[in-house]
């Protein structure tokens, strides 16, 4: 399958689909990963600093209560919650979008996920806990070459209805992966490269919610981008640059094309999806901002 990076080609790729039709089964897990050894032990990104150039210091109550917040909201929704333990060496394994990538394959009618190649030395130990899990659900795994980086849904996403993966790169993600994703899930990806080091990866800057609404910041893509965007979607909501990097707005999970789950300090974007009738769930997620990390962040959702 193609790598499409052309609004006029992803756009006659749109049209084909609605012709044909394509169905998967809907999501209803998530897997998340306990907190209780989640810290801000180095920094592999912009937020995991104060103004001062020192760590930031992580409430690890207030981070286990926020955390047991977002289960019961998960658990209150209808999605089962599948709880993986957390390691003492891999303070951000808690942030469980990263490792790997699942995909539904429409021939066996069964999910596969591609591990991912975690791209700084910190957190490269992380994945083999989750193949581990994956093994013992019976999901058949595919491994990258090591030298091709890859984090997961962190950067490819899947759209809510269309057979398609958006798949940022630019940070965490090597643009030479992206042909291998898409040819080891069969399904037409679409590049989008990121620019700004605050949204370093997609799912801090972009969430498709339906096939015709996504939430973007735009201040992370290029020019490119923003058209195969526009191309794709008819309401592309922007979030405020101040709201988008202080509180990752954009770090929403919206499991069904009707709820919204997502930080409670987004109050412009929170009230943008409730004109246009989204269902918000707020939900405190400090601690883990501090690690560069929201909503989305914290879970991988499963069929």
């Amino acid at each position: 399958m193609p790598v499409i990076d052309q609004p006029r080609d992803l756009e006659a790729l749109l049209k084909q689909i609605k012709q044909n039709p394509a169905s998967t089964p809907p999501r209803k897990r998530v897997l998340v990963v306990h907190p209780r050894f989640f810290k801000v032990s180095y920094a592999i990104n912009p937020y995991m600093k104060d103004a001062q150039g020192a760590l930031k210091q992580i409430d690890s109550s207030k981070a286990l209560n926020q955390w047991k917040d977002i289960i019961k909201a998960f658990e209150t929704s209808g999605l089962e919650v599948e709880v993986l333990d957390g390691q003492a060496q891999y303070p951000d394994m808690v942030f469980a979008a990263n490792q790997s990538f699942p995909f539904w394959n429409t021939h066996n009618q069964s999910c596969e996920v591609i591990l991912s190649n975690m791209s700084n030395k910190e957190r490269k130990g992380e994945v083999p806990y989750f193949e581990e899990w994956f093994h013992s659900q019976n999901f058949k795994t595919h491994k990258l070459p090591p030298e091709l980086s890859f984090e997961g849904t962190g950067d490819a996403l899947l759209d809510p209805v269309r057979p398609l993966i958006w798949c940022g790169y630019g940070y965490r993600t090597q643009p030479q992966t992206l042909s291998r994703i898409s040819e080891i899930s069969k399904m037409n990806l679409i590049p989008l490269e990121l620019k700004n080091p605050y949204f370093y990866h997609l799912d801090t800057c972009f969430a498709p919610l339906t096939e015709h609404t996504a939430v973007i910041v735009k201040e992370a893509f290029t020019d490119e981008g923003i058209a195969l965007l526009q191309s794709a979607f008819d309401q592309l909501i922007e979030c405020d640059p101040e709201e988008a990097r202080n509180s990752l707005g954009a770090n929403l999970f919206c499991p069904n094309g009707r709820d919204v789950f997502i930080d409670q300090n987004n109050n412009q974007l929170i009230e943008d999806l409730q004109v246009i009738g989204f269902k918000i769930h707020t939900l405190n997620t400090s601690e883990f901002l501090k690690s560069g990390g929201s909503v989305f962040c914290l879970k991988l959702h499963l069929w």
